[in-house]
């Protein structure tokens, strides 16, 4: 287990020094949602109990025009837990964000560099925007406001129960699926 959490600190270190190599010589040019998809199927009386969020990211280099655009899709789907397959989501809310960066030399930049940034800078300056598409669609859908959590690169699983929020009504807290990087704690609904 010590061997384990040793080489994903390594890991994470490595990809953080590579990441790092770009993000010195970079300032975001724009951040654009350029797709989205919002579904929902009609809730029992309850709220679902399983929530899980996911990233993918595609970062590319232009090297004549000096820049870098990366592609960050964010995904988030709600199931009842006791139906926990695949095939019955309830709600299903996907974001594209198009982050555009200026870079100042691409000298010595290696597709490792532009793919560490990719994973690590940009969905870190996404997930605001990202937090806020979710909290507001989830309104707009007439659910309660579905709060993403902040992101937390390289953090561990909370070892415990986040607390409700006073003065919110009291639901039942959801899960969501451990990701090695970035991580975030539960989704919780407002």
């Amino acid at each position: 287990m010590a061997k384990t959490a040793k080489s994903q600190s390594s890991k994470a270190e490595a990809k953080m020094k590579l990441a790092a190599t770009v993000s010195e010589r970079v300032e975001i040019d724009c951040i654009q949602l350029v797709e989205t998809v919002a579904k929902r199927k009609t809730f029992r009386e309850k709220l679902p109990e399983k929530v899980e969020t996911g990233v993918g990211v595609h970062a590319q280099l232009d090297d004549k025009a000096s820049r870098i655009a990366v592609r960050a899709r964010f995904t988030l789907t709600a199931r009842y837990q006791e139906t926990a397959t695949g095939d019955d989501e309830v709600l299903r809310i996907e974001a594209v964000f198009l982050l555009v960066y200026r870079v100042d030399s691409t000298v010595g930049l290696k597709r490792a560099n532009i793919d560490a940034f990719g994973e690590l800078n940009a969905v870190f300056n996404a997930w605001p925007y990202w937090r806020e598409y979710v909290q507001a669609t989830t309104v707009r859908m007439g659910l309660p406001a579905l709060t993403v959590p902040a992101l937390k690169l390289f953090g561990r699983k909370p070892s415990r129960r986040p607390k409700p929020v006073r003065g919110a009504p009291k639901r039942d807290h959801v899960k969501r699926r451990s990701r090695p990087v970035p991580t975030a704690k539960k989704a919780r609904i407002c």
